[in-house]
């Protein structure tokens, strides 16, 4: 309980301004553990301005952060699926800024889930089932959080399918226009070839991405 009634730290963004507990806000950000217990202004008032950063900080992900602080899970009101993977990204790197580790996993699934239940049109699966509703921004923003980070490799893990399973490869260019994703995709491709099966006249292998048994 003295997590969510102890003192209160504004936070300023913007236009907008949230009071938060600072006990709940330290102990799971070491960002701002550093800024209010430190020999800073922002410690002397009790209040800290964060600026606007493209794809980082906005009142959308400072908000998601503090649904998530104060329920323990993230709920998101875009109802397009492209959307909802640009909001989770956001806050994934605003969690990676404030130094918060533990919430990489439920924005995995959250975007898994968002991907998975909003399928292209059609009855059949296809190649870019997975990369769908993905974008080369996406990726962009993806490559931006620390090598090795889940939600990261998600996006490479995504893109397995597509690339095994079509001649028109959806993120050709962003495999050899940026390094991290071409690391990453290489990595986790490795894994899957490692785990290819052949049955009679046809090979199978583990989509990283949905865990399907899939053909080539």
């Amino acid at each position: 309980m003295p997590l969510y009634h102890g003192p209160i730290v504004k936070i300023n963004i913007e236009n907008s301004t949230y009071e938060v507990s600072k006990s709940l806000l330290c102990k799971h950000s070491s960002y701002f553990a550093a800024m209010f217990n430190g020999k800073f202004k922002e410690s002397e008032e009790q209040s800290a301005e964060l600026e606007l950063i493209d794809g980082v900080v906005s009142t959308r992900s400072f908000e998601l952060l503090l649904q998530w602080l104060y329920v323990g899970r993230i709920v998101l009101d875009e109802k397009d699926p492209g959307d909802r993977i640009s909001a989770l990204l956001e806050f994934a790197r605003l969690a990676d800024m404030l130094y918060i580790n533990t919430v990489g996993s439920q924005i995995v699934e959250h975007i898994k889930t968002t991907v998975l239940n909003n399928p292209a049109p059609g009855y059949l699966r296809t190649s870019d089932t997975n990369v769908h509703h993905i974008t080369s921004n996406h990726i962009h923003h993806a490559m931006q959080l620390p090598q090795g980070d889940p939600v990261r490799l998600l996006f490479s893990k995504a893109a397995i399918e597509g690339y095994l399973r079509s001649e028109h490869f959806k993120f050709q260019e962003e495999t050899r226009e940026i390094p991290e994703f071409a690391a990453d995709f290489l990595e986790e491709l490795k894994i899957v070839l490692k785990n290819v099966k052949t049955l009679d006249y046809h090979a199978t292998f583990v989509d990283p991405f949905s865990g399907e048994t899939l053909r080539f």
